[in-house]
Formats: C-alpha cells, structure tokens, sequence
C-alpha cells in the first residue's frame, strides 16, 4: 500500500509537471495555430523564430519524411535475405497407401487373414517431410546493406541540418534587416518633424519679408524629401515583414506579441 502511494504521487508529480510545461510552451504559440506548438520555451526571441521557422519550412519537413524513408530501408535491410528463403512439403506416396490399408494389425485380405505387422517398417518410414532452403549469399551481404541503409540516413541527417542553418540564417539576418528598418523609420520620423518645424518658421518669416523665396524654397524640398523619406521608410518596414512571414508561415502581427514575453 505504501509503494502505491508513492506511485501514485509521483505519477500526479509528473502529470502537473507536464502540463505547466506545455502551459508554458503554449504562451510562445501564436494565436489559432496550436498545430505548431514549440514543446520546449527556446532562450530568446531570435531563437524561437528560428524553431518556427524550421517547424513551418516545407524543405524541413520533406526531409523529415525523406529520414524516415531512409529509416524504412535499414528495416527492409535487414529482412530481406527472407525474400529467397524457399520451404517445402513433401508427402510419401507409396508408405502412404500401405500405412492405410495395412498397418492396422491383422486384416483379412484375399481371403486369408494376413499380420499386417511385417509392414511396419514401410508404415513407419516418414510420411512427409519438410524442407527449408536459405540463400546464404543473401546472409552474407546482409550486413553490408544494413550499414549502406545506416549511411544513407546519416547523409539525409546531414542535409536536413545543413537546410536548417540555412533557415537559421536567413530568419536572423532578416529580423536583424526588420529591425534596422524602424530603427532607420525612427530617424526619419525626427527628421520629418524637424523639417515640418523648420518650414513652418521660414513661411511665418517669408510672410513678412524677413527671408528671401530660395529660403523658403529650400525649406519646403527639406520638408517634402524629409516625408519622401519616412514613406518609403514604411514601405521598407513592410517589406521586410513580408520576407519574415515567408520563412515563419505566420503573420507578423501573430508572432510580434510573443516578443513581449521575452522582456519580462
């Protein structure tokens, strides 16, 4: 009674340790994808876009199945030395009819009575016989399909990691190009409102004739390069969301609350 006490607790212990687990894990989901959980909580944002990105690449998960075919072959490997293997059954057919007519004692036959006994030793020799035959080539090279099987897998292995730091390089350097974009957006908002600022004051000046028109020129194309500037500024923003997407299979908008939980 003591062990299954024990038992039971730990078994509770574990339950709830799960649970906070993928609790835990489902706080980095975005919102009506739950086919794409991220099972461990990855140490940074950067690094949780990466597993995102690898969870929703399409090369990821070709090769994922190309593995598991590969794996498939290494079982084939190993049964097929079976596919050669012959088995056979083989009745006797003259101790056969004896055993039948004869060996059951005395018996009468053509009217005398005749001890069936000194057939014995026909009835008594086999009846059948079974036979199996083995292709012992197909055990010789057995072994060395295996290991060609086990090298093929390693080489799909090797491909899928080097597809994945791939991705991950690619989705750092672009939310690092994200990222410089508003930072570059910030700039040109202050410069657009330096240049509002500043034609603003040369047109109160030029209405009173404190300033000549090349001043008052030169700060409206100040003003209108500087609003140039932040529209193509979110445009690029954009641009760089929709390169994102392209490698996370989401939104932005989904992924970008997430972030908030790693400043915490």
């Amino acid at each position: 009674m003591k062990n299954l006490t024990i038992f039971t607790f730990i078994f509770f212990a574990l339950r709830l340790s799960g649970q906070s687990a993928v609790n835990q894990a489902s706080t980095l989901l975005p919102p009506g994808n739950s086919n794409h959980l991220i099972d461990v909580r990855p140490e940074s944002f950067e690094e949780y876009l990466v597993q995102l990105a690898w969870k929703n690449s399409p090369e990821i998960d070709g090769s994922n199945h190309d593995i598991e075919a590969r794996r498939q072959e290494i079982s084939l490997a190993k049964k097929e030395w079976t596919r050669n293997m012959q088995a056979g059954l083989n009745f006797n057919d003259v101790s056969f009819p004896y055993f039948i007519r004869y060996g059951l004692g005395v018996r009468e036959i053509g009217g005398r009575l005749i001890d069936t006994s000194r057939f014995t030793r026909i009835a008594t020799s086999p009846l059948w016989q079974i036979g199996v035959g083995i292709n012992f080539g197909d055990l010789i090279v057995r072994k060395h399909k295996v290991q060609y099987a086990k090298s093929k897998v390693k080489i799909s292995e090797a491909d899928q990691n080097l597809k994945k730091q791939k991705i991950r390089a690619e989705i750092l350097k672009r939310y690092q190009e994200y990222l410089s974009a508003k930072n570059i957006l910030k700039v040109r908002l202050q410069s657009l409102d330096a240049a509002e600022a500043n034609k603003v004051q040369i047109a109160n000046l030029f209405a009173v004739n404190k300033v000549k028109f090349e001043d008052y020129n030169t700060a409206n194309k100040a003003y209108f390069d500087a609003l140039e500037n932040k529209v193509r500024g979110e445009g690029e923003i954009k641009i760089k969301k929709i390169a994102i997407e392209e490698l996370l299979g989401f939104k932005w908008e989904k992924v970008e609350p997430v972030q908030e939980s790693y400043k915490k």
